[in-house]
C-alpha cells in the first residue's frame, strides 16, 4: 500500500495506472474510518482494478469552528484499516499542499446546494465542492463512491461532475446502520451511551415517515409533521430540519407522488447528525 501526499504524486501514480488500463476506483474521506467507509472500499475493490482512499480534514467545509477541532483524528488506525482492505493507494494531502499560500478560488453549485445543509450551514457546500474537485484532479478516479447517509452531499457532487465535464461516474452506497438503526457516522464516536440510543429514535422517525406514506399518504407537510413529533420525543435533541424533497433536484414536494426522500438533521447531545430514507407511494 501507498501512502501519497501531494498532488503531484498522486496524479503522477493515476497516470501510470490509466496507461496500463486499470479503472481507478476513489473513495474520498475525512478519516475517522467506521464500517460505512469499510462499504465504500469494498465496493471500490469489487468493481475496479485498483481503488483510492482520501483522508483529508477539509477546514473549508466547516462552519464551526469547535467542530473541526473536534472532529475525530485516527490516523494510525485509518492506515491500519485500509493496509487490512488492501487500498492500493492512500492519499493524504497537507493542508499546505491543498491549499498553498495565495489560494482564493471557490466553487459553488448553484441552487441544489441551498436548501436543508445549504441553509443551515453557509458555506459547507463550497469548501465540499472545491476540496473534491481538487481530489478528482488529483487521483483521477474512474468511480468515485459516496456514502447515501450524506444524500444532498451526493447530489451536489453528481451535479458538479456533470456540470464540470469530470469523465468519472459517482456511485452512491447505500447507509451502513449500527444494530439500533443508527446511521454511521465518524462523529457518533462524540456522542456518550445514552445519546447513543437517543440518537437511534432519529431512524425510528424516519421509519415512522415510511410506514404513514406506504399506508397512502401523500400530504408531504403531513408527513413531516409526524416525523417531528417522533424526534421531538427524544431527550437532549434539536431539529434543524425536516424536509421531503425530490431526489434529483432537491426541490421541496408538497404532494408525494412516486419516489421522493425525506431528510433530516438534528443536534443530539451536541453533536450534529444527519439522515435518510427514500419515500415512495407506489
Amino acid at each position: 500500500m501507498k501512502v501519497l501526499s501531494t498532488p503531484r504524486d498522486m496524479y503522477e501514480w493515476s497516470r501510470e495506472q490509466s496507461q496500463l488500463g486499470n479503472s481507478i476506483g476513489f473513495v474520498p474521506t475525512m478519516g475517522a474510518l467506521h464500517k460505512g467507509h469499510m462499504a465504500l472500499l469494498e465496493q471500490s475493490k469489487a468493481q475496479c482494478d485498483v481503488t483510492v482512499l482520501s483522508i483529508f480534514v477539509n477546514q473549508t467545509q466547516f462552519t464551526n469552528d469547535e467542530d473541526f477541532v473536534l472532529y475525530p483524528r485516527t490516523e494510525m488506525e485509518d492506515l491500519a484499516l485500509a493496509e487490512l482492505l488492501q487500498v492500493d493507494v492512500v492519499y493524504m494531502p497537507s493542508p499546505e499542499s491543498m491549499y498553498p499560500a495565495g489560494y482564493s478560488t471557490s466553487i459553488t453549485a448553484g441552487s441544489i446546494a441551498e436548501s436543508m445543509e445549504g441553509e443551515f450551514r453557509p458555506g459547507h457546500f463550497a469548501g465540499v465542492a472545491t476540496v473534491v474537485v481538487k481530489l478528482l484532479n488529483a487521483v483521477q478516479p474512474t468511480v468515485m463512491f459516496l456514502g447515501q447517509k450524506d444524500f444532498q452531499q451526493v447530489a451536489v457532487l453528481r451535479r458538479i461532475v456533470q456540470d464540470l465535464n469530470f469523465s468519472c461516474s459517482v456511485q452512491a452506497v447505500p447507509t451502513i446502520r449500527a444494530e439500533n438503526g443508527l446511521a454511521l457516522s465518524s462523529r457518533n464516536s462524540r456522542l456518550s451511551p445514552a445519546d447513543v440510543s437517543r440518537a437511534s429514535h432519529i431512524f425510528v422517525a424516519l421509519c415512522a415517515a415510511r410506514d404513514i406514506v406506504a399506508s397512502g399518504e401523500t400530504n408531504a407537510e403531513v408527513v413531516i409533521t409526524a416525523t417531528r413529533k417522533v424526534i421531538d420525543q427524544i431527550d437532549n435533541c434539536v431539529i434543524e430540519y425536516v424536509a421531503i424533497v425530490e431526489p434529483n433536484t432537491l426541490t421541496s414536494v408538497e404532494s408525494i407522488t412516486g419516489e421522493v426522500v425525506i431528510c433530516i438533521a438534528a443536534i443530539v447531545g451536541g453533536v450534529r447528525l444527519i439522515d435518510n430514507m427514500v419515500l415512495d407511494i407506489a
